[in-house]
């Protein structure tokens, strides 16, 4: 699907995330869950899930971390509800 070149930057982008410094792993792990569960990634989800106790998260920092994808995946949607109702359904 992808031709060489686009290979090589998606490989060059995924490498310099991971050089990055500014997160420590746990840390990058815990915003990687987060985005998955908020983007509904399944594959993601699974992967990191099966390697959130390796890279140093506990049961409870998981369903911390799920937790808050949830409160913003809800907040999104409610938002996206009252725009739509806003100015299609009732507009003023």
């Amino acid at each position: 699907m992808f031709n060489a070149t686009q290979q090589k930057v998606i490989s060059d982008f995924v490498q310099g995330v991971h050089a990055d410094t500014a997160l420590d792993e746990k840390t990058r792990h815990m915003v990687k869950l987060a985005a998955a569960a908020i983007l509904g990634c399944y594959p993601c989800m699974e992967e990191l899930l099966n390697t959130a106790k390796e890279k140093g998260l506990s049961q409870d920092e998981v369903g911390a971390v799920l937790l808050t994808a949830m409160f913003v995946a809800a907040g999104a949607t409610k938002n996206k509800a009252m725009e739509v109702y806003k100015t299609r359904v009732n507009p003023a």
